[in-house]
């Protein structure tokens, strides 16, 4: 159970704490979406179109970080965007209109794609090869644990409290903010380390990692958008069913992420991707020709499973990346990965009115291109970069 490794002041324990609280926040800000968007703002189809739209920006921005971090060290820009997150999530119900809730949408969006570069690129450079794949698993089972922890708080507030939506952003944005509190009494784990380049760098030994993050991008992108949409307006799944699925995903994630990271390190970030992309195109291609809301939701809950897999991608470029690449590589990765989520829901969402099977075709094909790529991936044992000072 993570819970334990929270109470240190290690390098795992701060990034679980961030992982908590970039779950707090945003499982806070993302359930009330659609409920405060539409039945409180009054918004539609149009406007939350440009509002998810609006979120994917600063996602691509993602190499921005670069220039803050000629002036901020890493570690403190990470605790600056999560209470900058926090403080997007916090003034949402303050600003209950359509170019409020665009305003607060971006603010929130950048310290959260801000977080999670900077969580990747730590993660990078705190955890040692041998078991980076395990350790990322826990991180990974924090974000769910702390995920759940969110929506419980939620479901008690409103059910139980009555409570509005201003009092449940304030609550979700404050969590965040005094946790990042709290992670500046943490010593500074990077002092002395070899210093990270500050500037945008596009290497041709790692072209394979930047396709396979696109590729990523794109396939994730329809799962998140389309993925439930299906089973709400083909299957006319309830709030309370797609609330159970949530629960469901979260609690699996939990206590399956940490098993995964360390079988990834057995048997290797290869082996892993291809079993990923391989069980992902039996995935869209069912979701294409099922007709049953049971097998679909069991389809969502494998498709979340299966993305605890996607900690292969990172192991890989951890083990062919240059130390002083990491940053960098990072920042470029997550905007790479980003790319698809500007056009992508906005094109398929024309093919999804002719056709809703062709839209999981489309993603089937998609992961079928990531496994035939993941063949060309060859990683070099006896290659090294800096190791990390503490073990776990």
């Amino acid at each position: 159970m993570i819970l334990k490794y929270l109470k240190e002041k290690n390098q795992l324990s701060f990034l679980l704490w961030t992982a908590a609280a970039t779950a707090l926040a945003f499982t806070g800000w993302r359930v009330l979406l659609n409920n405060f968007a539409v039945d409180f703002i009054g918004m539609n189809g149009q406007t939350i179109g440009i509002q998810q739209s609006l979120r994917e920006v600063p996602g691509l921005l993602a190499f921005t970080i670069l220039f803050w971090l000629l002036f901020i060290k890493e570690q403190s820009l990470m605790l600056i965007s999560i209470s900058l997150m926090g403080l997007g999530v916090a003034l949402t119900g303050f600003l209950p209109t359509v170019y409020g809730f665009y305003f607060t949408t971006v603010v929130m969006s950048f310290g959260f794609h801000y977080a999670q570069v900077l969580n990747s690129s730590l993660a990078y450079q705190f955890f040692e090869k041998e078991n980076f794949n395990a350790l990322n698993g826990k991180v990974r089972s924090s974000s769910a644990f702390f995920a759940i922890i969110s929506f419980i708080i939620i479901i008690v507030m409103f059910n139980f409290f009555h409570l509005s939506y201003k009092v449940v952003y304030i609550v979700s944005g404050i969590l965040a903010f005094l946790i990042a509190c709290y992670l500046f009494t943490f010593p500074k784990f990077l002092n002395g380390r070899e210093k990270q380049k500050k500037k945008i760098i596009i290497k041709r030994e790692y072209s394979l990692f930047y396709w396979l993050q696109f590729l990523s991008g794109a396939r994730r992108q329809i799962f998140v958008v389309f993925a439930s949409l299906l089973l709400v307006a083909k299957f006319n799944f309830s709030v309370t069913h797609m609330a159970i699925l949530f629960m469901i995903t979260q609690l699996m994630t939990m206590f399956i992420a940490p098993y995964i990271g360390k079988v990834i390190d057995v048997f290797g970030e290869k082996k892993a991707l291809h079993i990923e992309y391989f069980l992902l195109v039996i995935i869209f291609i069912a979701y294409a020709y099922n007709s049953s809301g049971t097998v679909a939701s069991f389809l969502y809950v494998l498709d979340n499973l299966v993305f605890a897999l996607s900690l292969a991608l990172n192991g890989y470029f951890k083990k062919i990346a240059s130390y002083e690449d990491l940053t960098s590589s990072s920042s470029v990765t997550f905007t790479i990965n980003h790319i698809a989520a500007v056009f992508l829901p906005f094109a398929l969402g024309y093919v999804w009115m002719s056709s809703i099977k062709e839209v999981f075709l489309i993603a089937a094909s998609i992961a079928f291109v990531s496994l035939l790529s993941s063949f060309l991936i060859k990683i070099n044992k006896e290659e090294s970069t800096l190791q990390s000072a503490i073990k776990y």
